[in-house]
């Protein structure tokens, strides 16, 4: 079933908001212990877009992670 066009939302701290513009690709779920940590459940939860779908407003940086994988 398509969603109404366009999703908005944002990041946790608030500084950073984001509208998608297109159809996601694939919604799912991963249910490993940095995901549980992130979300305090059992799973997190992630949506796949087009990259040029995504509109983003607001300062962005990178993030590291504790195990050393980069982030963008």
């Amino acid at each position: 079933m398509p969603l109404s066009l366009p999703l908005k939302g944002g990041c946790q701290c608030g500084q950073v908001r984001y509208e998608v513009t297109e159809q996601p690709m694939t919604l799912y779920c991963c249910h490993c212990t940095e995901c549980q940590a992130q979300s305090a459940s059992a799973f997190g939860m992630s949506l796949r877009v087009a990259s040029s779908a995504v509109k983003l407003h607001g300062a962005t940086s990178k993030y590291i992670r504790d195990h050393g994988r980069k982030t963008e």
